[in-house]
């Protein structure tokens, strides 16, 4: 008799907790954010976007001169080989190489200081979208909200993405001016 009281009490309280867990996942209000498209659609993320591709496209003009110019060296020292000295062709040949291994560092520095200015921007974009999401969160009642990248199903009516464009979109024009 006492194994049955146990086994009852056991059963109960299996059903309260269970039960319990029900209810509080009806109350629970979940938002799903995609960060990459706010990033890609927001005024503020076209803007960090356009302004990265100008200056890529800036310092690709001026890699592609000086690449022209070390390739006309590099093609006057093939013609003046045979009217060169050899120590003159040695030095000539050594100035092309130097050309050469200044222009790949430069290129290097080039991708390293677009990819510095490309994380900045992104570094400051997502922590004002993170103080939106935020605030929204809060003011919409959300328990939680997660990112898309890390969600492998929802539904669509808990995508708050929009919402957080258009309110950054207000943030970030206000904050220009």
């Amino acid at each position: 008799m006492r194994k049955f009281a146990n086994y009852l009490v056991i059963i109960l309280a299996a059903v309260f907790v269970s039960s319990g867990t029900v209810f509080a996942a009806d109350g629970l209000k979940i938002g799903i954010v995609d960060v990459q498209k706010i990033l890609m659609e927001s005024d503020a993320g076209k803007e960090a976007q356009a302004k990265i591709s100008g200056q890529g496209k800036d310092m690709e003009g001026k890699l592609k001169t000086q690449g022209e110019s070390i390739e006309a060296l590099q093609k006057n020292l093939e013609k003046e080989k045979l009217v060169m000295s050899p120590e003159q062709f040695e030095t000539k040949q050594r100035e092309v190489r130097t050309k050469v291994i200044n222009f790949k560092d430069q290129q290097r520095n080039f991708m390293e200081d677009l990819k510095k200015m490309e994380a900045k921007a992104l570094s400051e974009i997502r922590d004002d979208i993170l103080s939106v999401i935020d605030e929204i969160g809060k003011s919409e009642g959300y328990n939680m909200v997660l990112e898309r990248r890390d969600v492998l199903y929802f539904q669509a009516d808990k995508d708050i993405t929009p919402q957080v464009i258009t309110a950054y979109n207000k943030k970030y024009a206000s904050k220009k001016k």
